[in-house]
């Protein structure tokens, strides 16, 4: 089965990956392993993600107008209700004065779409089978460093083809070392396995997991959905 996914503009074919590579940090391949099938969505369900995990136009949803109960000014009928004829007022706070509240104007409020875990899950799968056919998908044993030097990762980063971003996923927390070692490289970014998304894998180029990242991520996408 293939699919046509549309990801950095331009259309990629995807093939089911069954075969992974589990790489040592020097880079020498040392164990292969067969993986399930990872199963493929239409196009229309990768746009849902896409679109979900993108921020909508940038909008941070904290725009905000004062109503009438809001705006500073005097709550004193501006002159008797008969008599002079004008028109009746009760306040000067009204939209219709200069200076008055904005009547259905915008609140805070959050732009987030939110999708089913079935979805997320699915394009999950989409996602990560769409490095491994580029490609870009590498698992390695550990991430562990021998120290904190920056330099260690860049070495490591500088042994990867045509790589610009880098994600590295570990199976549980972080170790220190490997935060104090990444944390000063604009294209590495680290991240457990319990907070891999769409959204970050689509914007690194290359995925790095540990085995241990891969088996709590084949764990979650087998455990059932609660209802």
């Amino acid at each position: 089965m293939e699919v046509t996914l549309l990801t950095s503009r331009r259309k990629e074919t995807l093939m089911a990956l069954k075969v992974v590579t589990i790489i040592r940090i020097d880079g020498e391949a040392f164990e292969t392993f067969m993986d399930s099938t990872l199963r493929v969505a239409d196009k229309a369900i990768v746009d849902a993600i896409e679109a979900a995990t993108t921020s909508v136009g940038g909008e941070q949803g904290t725009h905000s107008t004062k109503t009438i109960s809001e705006v500073s000014g005097t709550g004193k009928k501006p002159y008797k209700q008969k008599g002079t004829g004008r028109a009746r007022h009760g306040t000067l706070r009204g939209p219709q004065f200069r200076g008055g509240a904005t009547m259905h104007g915008p609140k805070p409020r959050s732009h987030a779409i939110k999708l089913q875990k079935k979805v997320r899950r699915l394009g999950l799968k989409v996602a990560l089978t769409a490095r491994a056919a580029e490609g870009k998908l590498l698992v390695f044993e550990d991430l562990a460093v021998p120290s904190h030097k920056t330099k260690n990762i860049v070495n490591y980063v500088s042994l990867m083809e045509n790589t610009k971003k880098v994600l590295l996923v570990d199976g549980g927390i972080i170790d220190n070392q490997l935060k104090l070692a990444t944390r000063n490289l604009h294209y590495v970014n680290v991240l457990p396995s319990i907070g891999l998304n769409v959204y970050s894998i689509l914007q690194h180029d290359t995925l790095v997991m540990t085995r241990d990242a891969v088996d709590k991520i084949v764990t979650r996408m087998h455990t059932p959905i609660n209802r």
